[in-house]
């Protein structure tokens, strides 16, 4: 049955498609985390933010 190779074929193509766009959706969230956790330490660094339950002196 080659049509229904053919129908398989395209069904792993529209898959496939769609983890790469998902995969991309979580690589942007990652690098948009990775840059919020760079500012927190930055300001906690420069003193501006104190991390919950650290000792104000």
């Amino acid at each position: 049955m080659p049509g229904g190779v053919v129908d398989r074929l395209a069904q792993l193509v529209v898959l496939a498609r769609g983890a790469e766009t998902q995969l991309t959706d979580v690589q942007q969230r990652l690098r948009e985390l990775g840059w919020a956790y760079d500012d927190l330490i930055t300001e906690v660094g420069s003193g501006a933010r104190r991390l919950p339950g650290a000792d104000p002196n």
